[in-house]
């Protein structure tokens, strides 16, 4: 029931395109409408930086494949596709970024249950594109982005490491701290926070549609270690075997510096036939 309904919703977002949507090639493309800001000499005010003019031939080219990737898009999506769609539809974005493209990506997320990243899109379509959308289709994309608030919530990190790598339910989010908010599906993710010199810091938070949820995600120091090494007489390799180092001249293993192993203080240990003797050296 909730696949059908997606897919009705979906459908109407689509509908829109099918009756107003003009060809691509009479569409304005996000590459001459914006140009990238760039810092002044002075810094703190920035100025647009002016494009480099695109060939026009060169230009042209992207935008045939990219009407052709967007006809075949809109085809699977319409068959049920909607992976496939979803490709087809964010690689004509790259070549030639227009408003159906965006769009028609944005119901492909909501259909495949990617609210956070189909709420993205069409919030991204209305900035980039604004009044340049026709009338009904700024109206559904207005429509679905208020609507999809609902479904998502964010998740906001508390004391994180800054510069720590963020990955949420296996997704790569960027560094601490993000430059956008951390949208995610109302639901239970695995946060997963770390940065080399730390041990690595895992939840599960719950979060709520609409809703903020903190995490904590203090990062620890590692506890330190030294090095031990494993000597046996009688020459056998060495291999450890539920925390005991059996063989092997000259092998070495890692014991954490001031926790015991083996029954006493961590130190280089002499080996034979599996049994252990501390020697008067401990570990640096």
């Amino acid at each position: 029931m909730l696949r059908r309904s997606l897919f009705a919703w979906a459908c109407a977002a689509l509908l829109p395109l099918e009756l107003v949507s003009a060809p691509l090639a009479a569409q304005p493309s996000a590459r001459r409408m914006a140009s990238p800001a760039v810092p002044s000499a002075g810094g703190g005010i920035a100025v647009a930086a002016p494009s480099a003019p695109v060939p026009v031939p060169e230009e042209a080219c992207a935008r045939e494949e990219a009407e052709g990737r967007f006809r075949r898009g809109r085809r699977l999506f319409l068959e049920g596709a909607w992976g496939a769609a979803l490709a087809e539809l964010l690689e004509s974005r790259r070549l030639y970024p227009t408003w159906s493209a965006t769009s028609s990506a944005g119901a492909c997320l909501m259909t495949l249950g990617r609210f956070d990243e189909a709420l993205e899109v069409l919030e991204g379509s209305l900035a980039t594109y604004g009044d340049a959308l026709p009338a009904a289709v700024k109206t559904t994309a207005q429509k679905q982005v208020i609507a999809l608030r609902d479904r998502v919530g964010t998740i906001a990190l508390v004391a994180a490491e800054p510069g720590a790598a963020v990955v949420i339910d296996g997704r790569a989010r960027g560094e601490h701290p993000s430059t956008a908010p951390l949208r995610v599906v109302a639901g239970t993710h695995v946060v997963r926070i770390y940065k080399e010199g730390f041990e690595p810091f895992e939840t599960a938070a719950s979060v709520a549609g609409g809703q903020t949820t903190s995490v904590v995600a203090r990062l620890a120091p590692p506890v330190a270690s030294g090095r031990l090494r494993v000597a046996e007489r009688s020459g056998r390799a060495a291999r450890r075997d539920g925390g005991w180092f059996r063989g092997g001249q000259g092998a070495v293993g890692r014991a954490d510096r001031g926790r015991r192993a083996h029954g006493g203080p961590a130190r280089a240990v002499a080996c034979r036939s599996g049994s252990v003797w501390p020697t008067p050296s401990p570990i640096g």
